[in-house]
């Protein structure tokens, strides 16, 4: 199957999915919007005794500059918290939009909002569609990284995938939202941009703890080599030993703050006379190349 036809099959689904599901209304909070030439502002007032969330808030503006050419974009914002009894939220927004347009067009300004749509319900209740995207959001990340064999060491890859699926995903709802009349496209796509996200952020932490973890252990055994050499020669050792070679970035930050952090220690502990000055700071740390550098700061 081409690119073309998978993105109509994904599109169509997406739709069947949307429309198939109830779309839960939210009558107990208000969101106006108002234009200010240059941004809008969402303006949210919450009647009960709860917190909200607005996981959508779209409007549809037009754009007109000095020599009357006109453009139409949509003003979107995501995941606004609503505490309870809130007598009025402002939120700006939309000033990217018109600083893209900038470059095209001369002194663009809003002149006209329409179709405004949001999605709000009690916080910690997901709509049956945000929780459908989510689960298949999660799925995917998960399949991901798993076919990665959960190798930290390539964990940079797997945040480029999820940055991309992202962007994919956005298109193909682009292509199918003209044909809806609610947000329903909007919450599917936002609860899988999340699950796609949590996935990510979860295997983030996992290797920066992992990759800190093996940093601490080279920080050791490089500073307890350090303080033994200089002990034998009776002056501070200088020849770097670098222990890692890492591409990622998560990892190898991880794996320098752990090394970093243990080489002090024990150097200081260990050998106090060696273990102090600038050049005892040039020998460890990875802003110099030293031993705690890993290979992206070595070139």
């Amino acid at each position: 199957m081409n690119k073309a036809n998978f993105g109509n099959v994904v599109g169509l689904w997406l739709l069947f999915v949307v429309l198939i599901v109830p779309r839960a209304e939210s009558p107990e909070i208000t969101v106006d919007v108002v234009s200010k030439e240059e941004f809008v502002i969402f303006i949210f007032k919450n009647y009960e005794n709860l917190d909200f969330q607005c996981s959508l808030i779209r409007v549809k503006a037009k754009v007109k500059d000095r020599d009357d050419r006109i453009a139409r974009r949509e003003i979107i914002a995501r995941n606004v918290v609503l505490p309870a009894d809130s007598l009025e939220i402002r939120l700006e927004a939309g000033k990217e939009v018109i600083n893209a347009l900038r470059s095209e067009m001369n002194q663009p300004r809003i002149v006209d909002l329409s179709d405004p749509i949001y999605s709000c319900r009690p916080r910690g209740k997901e709509s049956p569609q945000y929780s459908l995207g989510k689960e298949a959001g999660e799925r995917e990340a998960k399949n991901k990284w798993t076919a990665l064999n959960k190798d930290c060491a390539v964990e940079d890859d797997f945040s480029s995938f999820v940055s991309g699926r992202i962007e994919q995903i956005e298109i193909t709802a682009e292509k199918v939202r003209s044909r809806l009349k609610d947000s329903s496209l909007e919450e599917y796509h936002s609860g899988y941009a999340e699950g796609l996200v949590k996935i990510r952020d979860q295997v983030m932490s996992h290797c920066f703890k992992e990759c800190t973890a093996i940093g601490v252990a080279s920080g050791q055994w490089l500073a307890k080599t350090f303080c033994r050499i200089s002990e034998v020669i009776g002056r501070r050792y200088s020849v770097p030993i670098r222990l890692a070679s890492i591409s990622s970035d998560v990892c190898g930050h991880a794996y320098t703050i752990g090394c970093e952090s243990k080489f002090v220690g024990v150097a200081t502990g260990m050998c106090p006379s060696y273990a102090q000055g600038q050049a005892f700071e040039r020998y460890y740390k990875a802003e110099y190349k030293g031993v705690c550098s890993h290979k992206e700061t070595q070139k």
